[in-house]
């Protein structure tokens, strides 16, 4: 798995830098599309205009989604499992997510199922 450069990224540059990977990908982005911490869905949006993909979306709450039509399952990593059945996304992002869970490697570990 490639690693994004992490040196001057700013929020929008891991943005950018994202949906740029994500377009690298995209002859097999197709289909179901997860945001693991999706906040107020600015990737999301970006996404939806890029990518003719199935959306879904989940963090720890649903209170900050600003993506009109776009619900998002609560789900904490530190103590639950996503609520979606194994290999169910043709592509995942997880951006500004892992740093603040208590167990990455478990969380990483559920997400790649």
């Amino acid at each position: 798995m490639e690693r994004l450069p992490t040196e001057g990224l700013s929020p929008q540059g891991l943005l950018r830098a994202t949906i740029e990977k994500l377009r690298e990908l995209a002859p097999r982005l197709r289909g179901a599309y997860l945001d693991v911490g999706s906040g107020n869905g600015e990737l999301i949006d970006q996404v939806m205009r890029a990518f003719p993909v199935q959306i879904s979306a989940c963090d720890y709450r649903d209170d900050l989604m600003t993506v009109s039509g776009v619900t998002v399952d609560v789900v904490d990593l530190n103590t639950d499992a996503l609520p979606y059945a194994d290999a169910s996304f043709d592509a995942i992002t997880c951006t500004e997510v892992i740093e603040h869970l208590e167990d990455f490697r478990a969380a990483l570990r559920e997400i790649s199922r």
